[in-house]
């Protein structure tokens, strides 16, 4: 990631995430945060957000942390509910 705590890269470092994908998704989290700002692409980044969360369940899932993957499930519902709601702003 663009700065990350070495307990951060240790986690996305047993997936055998490499440097240049961990520096996409940090890119793409601040995309995506960026997006929701504005009414025009608020869809666009929070699907973004619930696209990255998707990807670290399917990690969590496919090294059978279970317990992992079902804290980040109120994550991904976050972005949907925003979503259901609408542009809040």
């Amino acid at each position: 990631m663009l700065k990350a705590k070495p307990e951060e890269v240790t986690l996305f470092a047993k997936w055998n995430l490499s440097k240049a994908t961990l520096n996409i998704l940090a890119w793409l989290t601040l995309a995506g945060g960026l997006l929701i700002i504005f009414p025009e692409t608020f869809l666009a980044g929070n699907v973004i957000n619930a696209a990255l969360i998707l990807f670290i369940i399917g990690f969590h899932l496919k090294y059978k942390e279970n317990k992992a993957a079902a804290m980040e499930i109120p994550f991904l519902l976050i972005p949907l509910v925003m979503i259901y709601i609408g542009y809040p702003f």
